[in-house]
C-alpha cells in the first residue's frame, strides 16, 4: 500500500479524533422576537443591537462560541469599563473551562440589558444581575446581563458572567429536563447555584461577592440542610474541589442530576461521597479550614449549643438530613464512660485543637484528660435519626463523707464471700414469710488507691411465700444493680459515696385467689453516702452496716485473683 493511499484511509479517523469544526448557531439580536426570549420587555424597546465580542471555547465534543451583544445607543448608561468587565468574564470563563474535565457548552449569547430592572427573584449584586436559559429555538444558551444604570458595580461583573455561563455548561452537559424539574421542585437548585458560584470563584480571581456567600452559609448552616441552600453552597463546592481537584466537580454533579425533588437529591447526595468525606467536610468547616484558592475568603462558623455533663446523662441529638450539627461539650470532673448509638455520622475533638474522632470510651478529667470538647455531626441520609450520647460518670472528684483518706488494707478487687443482703434478708424475714429460692451473682467491689470505687453488676432472683389468714401470697422478683463513685476510710469506718447508681428489676405478686400483680423495681440517680464499720483481716475484710431498728448487715470479702494469675 502506498503512503498516499494509507493517508487517505487514515484521514477520516484523524478527523474524527480531532475537535469538531468551529461553528456558531446564533439568533438575530435585531429581531424583537429573538430578544423576547431573553426578556419579554425587550420586544418593544429600541435596541440597536451590535455584537461586541466573540470567544471560541474548546470542549471535548467540539468547538463553540460565546458572544456578547449590547445596545449601541445605550453608551450613556452602560459604560465602556463595564462592557470590558463583561468581556473579561467571558475570556476567563473560556480559560477556566479547560480545567474542569469533560463538559459541553452550546453556542451562547450574553445580551446586555441597560437600565432594565431584573425579575425580583434574581440575585441582584451591586446593581447587576444575570440569568441563563434555554428558552430559545436557536439551540443556543441565552444569558441576559442586567446593568441597572451607571451605578452598577464593576467589581462584580466578570464573576456574574462566569456564574451564568456555568449554568449554560450545566444545561449543555446534563439533561435540561432534569434541571428544569430541579428548579421548580421544593428545595430546588442547591447544587446548580452552589457549583456555579464555585466555578465563578475559580475563574475570576477578584474578591467580588463571594464572601457574602460564606457569611450566608455561616448564618444558615446550623439549621438549614445543604439541599435547601442555593448560593451558600459555594462553601461546600470549594471544599469538594480542594479534595478532588477542579476536574472532580463535574462527575460529582453528574451523579446528582438524575432525579428532582429534595428526597431524591438527598439519596443521591448520600451515595455521591463516602460517609467519612461528609464528616471531613463538617469538621473542616467548623475548624475554619475551607478557603478560596483564587482570592480572599473566610468562613466563621457559628457556635452551637453548650452541653454541660455534670453527672451521668444521655444526650439525645435529633440529626436532620444534611444539617451541620455542632455543639460544645463541657464534661464535669471525674472518671467517665462514654458511648454513642449509632456509632456513626458524628465526631468530637478536644477544644484545644487535637484531632477529630469518636468520643473516647474512657475519660478521666481529674487525671488531666480534656474536659471541653467540640462536637460535629452531619447525617448523610434522607430521613431523621436520633443520636444518643451516653455519658456515665463512674466517679466524681473531691472527698467522700468529709474525708479523702483511704486504708491500704481495703485497696483491691474483692468478691462477696459471706453474708450480704441476701443472707440478711433470709435471717430477718417475719415468721410468716419464707424464701423458697434465692440466687445471687456478681457482688464484686473494686476499691482503688485513688479513692474511687466500682461495685460490679449484681443480679439477684428470688421467690417467697407469705402465710395469711386468707391463704398464701406468692411472689417472684429479679433485680440488677450497679454503682460507682468515691470512697474513704478513717477510724474504722468505710464510706461509699456513689456518683452513679442504677437499680432495675421487676416483681410479680400473686395473692390468694389471684390475680397476679406486676410492679417495676428500681431507681436511678444517686443516694447519699453509705457508712459501715470494717475490720481488715488476713485474706480479706469484713463490714457491718447499721440498719435502723434492725440487726446490722454483715458482709465478708475475699480478694479476686488477678486475670491470668
Amino acid at each position: 500500500m502506498t503512503p498516499f493511499r494509507l493517508c487517505l484511509l487514515l484521514l477520516p479517523l484523524l478527523l474524527a479524533a480531532l475537535p469538531g469544526e468551529s461553528r456558531a448557531s446564533f439568533g438575530d439580536c435585531a429581531d424583537p422576537a429573538y430578544r423576547d426570549q431573553f426578556d419579554a420587555r425587550l420586544r418593544d424597546v429600541d435596541y440597536d443591537c451590535v455584537e461586541r465580542s466573540r470567544v471560541e471555547v474548546a470542549t471535548p465534543f467540539g468547538r463553540h462560541h460565546i458572544r456578547v451583544v449590547h445596545d449601541r445607543s445605550a453608551d450613556w448608561i452602560v459604560e465602556e469599563s463595564l462592557l470590558e468587565e463583561i468581556d473579561r468574564g467571558v475570556r476567563l470563563t473560556a480559560e477556566a473551562l479547560q480545567h474542569i474535565g469533560r463538559f459541553e457548552i452550546v453556542d451562547t449569547t450574553v445580551l446586555v440589558a441597560d437600565d432594565l430592572p431584573p425579575d425580583e427573584t434574581l440575585d441582584e449584586i451591586g446593581g447587576i444581575a444575570g440569568m441563563a436559559n434555554f428558552a430559545g429555538n436557536h439551540g443556543e444558551c441565552q444569558v441576559i446581563f442586567y446593568a441597572m444604570g451607571p451605578g452598577a458595580d464593576l467589581s462584580h461583573a466578570a464573576a456574574v458572567v462566569a456564574h451564568e455561563l456555568f449554568h449554560c455548561v450545566q444545561r449543555s452537559t446534563f439533561d435540561p429536563r432534569i434541571l428544569d424539574a430541579l428548579v421548580t421542585a421544593r428545595g430546588p437548585a442547591w447544587w446548580l447555584e452552589g457549583s456555579a458560584d464555585w466555578f465563578a470563584s475559580m475563574a475570576v480571581p477578584d474578591p467580588a461577592y463571594f464572601q457574602r456567600r460564606a457569611d450566608a452559609f455561616d448564618d444558615d448552616s446550623p439549621d438549614m440542610p445543604l439541599t435547601r441552600m442555593t448560593y451558600q453552597n459555594l462553601v461546600f463546592f470549594l471544599w469538594l474541589a480542594d479534595q478532588r481537584g477542579s476536574e472532580g466537580v463535574m462527575p460529582f454533579l453528574a451523579s446528582l442530576s438524575q432525579e428532582a425533588g429534595e428526597a431524591a437529591q438527598q439519596v443521591a447526595l448520600a451515595a455521591a461521597l463516602p460517609e467519612a468525606d461528609w464528616q471531613a467536610f463538617a469538621r473542616d468547616y467548623l475548624d475554619g479550614r475551607i478557603h478560596r484558592p483564587a482570592g480572599a475568603f473566610r468562613v466563621s462558623p457559628r457556635d452551637g449549643p453548650e452541653w454541660a455533663w455534670d453527672g451521668s446523662t444521655t444526650q439525645r441529638v435529633a440529626l436532620r438530613p444534611f444539617v451541620l450539627e455542632r455543639a460544645r461539650v463541657r464534661i464535669g470532673c471525674g472518671d467517665w464512660d462514654l458511648g454513642a448509638s449509632p456509632a456513626r455520622w458524628h465526631g468530637a475533638r478536644p477544644d484545644d485543637g487535637a484531632d477529630w474522632g469518636p468520643f473516647p470510651a474512657d475519660l478521666d478529667t481529674q487525671a488531666g484528660d480534656p474536659d471541653t470538647w467540640r462536637f460535629a455531626a452531619l447525617l448523610a441520609a434522607n430521613s431523621r435519626t436520633e443520636l444518643r450520647l451516653a455519658a456515665t460518670r463512674r466517679s466524681g472528684c473531691g472527698d467522700c463523707a468529709g474525708s479523702v483518706r483511704t486504708d491500704a488494707c481495703l485497696v483491691g478487687h474483692w468478691q462477696l464471700s459471706s453474708g450480704g443482703a441476701a443472707q440478711w434478708l433470709r435471717d430477718n424475714l417475719p415468721p410468716n414469710v419464707r424464701m423458697t429460692q434465692v440466687e445471687q451473682a456478681g457482688e464484686t467491689l473494686l476499691l482503688g488507691a485513688d479513692g474511687r470505687y466500682q461495685a460490679g453488676r449484681m443480679t439477684a432472683r428470688g421467690r417467697f411465700e407469705a402465710d395469711g389468714s386468707d391463704g398464701i401470697t406468692r411472689g417472684i422478683g429479679q433485680l440488677t444493680a450497679v454503682a460507682s463513685g468515691r470512697w474513704s476510710a478513717e477510724g474504722g469506718q468505710l464510706n461509699l459515696c456513689p456518683d452513679t447508681e442504677t437499680m432495675s428489676g421487676r416483681a410479680t405478686v400473686t395473692p390468694p385467689g389471684g390475680p397476679s400483680i406486676g410492679m417495676p423495681l428500681g431507681a436511678a440517680g444517686t443516694a447519699g453516702p453509705m457508712r459501715m464499720r470494717y475490720t481488715c483481716r488476713e485474706g480479706g475484710f469484713e463490714t457491718e452496716t447499721p440498719i435502723r431498728n434492725m440487726p446490722p448487715m454483715r458482709s465478708g470479702y475475699t480478694p479476686i485473683p488477678p486475670a491470668g494469675g
